[in-house]
């Protein structure tokens, strides 16, 4: 299945290329390296306890009042300011920044582009095989991806698995699995007065 084989300095590129996108539309990483430090620490605690706990997983809070998270493939998860501020306490973060881990471990974002053109004939991505004719279809598909990660959203399924894997991520590493609930709550409370556009709630089921 193409996409989903692929190795992981491809999947990695893909990862960045779609990061340098989610800082364009989210703004910048916040200047607080105490709060990066905090976020990096509970993410990697989660991740080490996740079902893929090889891979070299950042955390970064990104200066934005959108209330979302998301997860670039390769283990790049981004978190916005805003949404941090709304988590009460350390198991709902916790919960948050598990659940976009269950994202990079069943590799959603690559299942959903799994049939790209792109894949067509290559084992993996490299500088030779992204000229021309491949490198027009290797933006294409992020293009794709970026339209699932940041407006469409991933499909329902993968969230309620990622809701999952999230909890038992979280439990694993000793935290209350109910903080993603609570996280969840908090958001349905102020969904009426926040903006809908390229939030959580535009790509999450209810």
């Amino acid at each position: 299945s193409g996409a989903t084989e692929m190795d992981y300095q491809s999947e990695r590129t893909i990862g960045e290329s779609l990061a340098l996108e989610g800082f364009r539309r989210y703004g910048l990483p916040v200047d607080n390296e105490a709060l990066q430090r905090y976020v990096n620490l509970v993410g990697m605690a989660v991740a080490r306890n996740s079902t893929r706990p090889t891979i070299p997983y950042r955390f970064v809070v990104v200066q934005s009042e959108i209330l979302n998270a998301f997860s670039c493939p390769g283990g790049i998860i981004f978190v916005s300011e805003g949404l941090v501020k709304l988590l009460r306490n350390e198991a709902q973060l916790a919960g948050v920044l598990a659940h976009e881990v269950g994202h990079v471990a069943h590799k959603h974002a690559l299942q959903s582009i799994r049939r790209a053109r792109f894949f067509e004939g290559i084992g993996k991505i490299t500088a030779a095989n992204m000229k021309g004719e491949k490198g027009k279809q290797f933006e294409s598909m992020i293009g794709d991806l970026q339209t699932v990660l940041f407006d469409k959203g991933l499909d329902q399924r993968m969230e309620f698995e990622a809701d999952q894997a999230g909890m038992e991520t979280a439990y694993r590493t000793g935290y209350d699995p109910m903080g993603l609930i609570q996280a969840l709550q908090s958001l349905k409370r102020v969904e009426s007065q926040s903006q809908k556009k390229g939030s959580w709630f535009s790509t999450h089921p209810p």
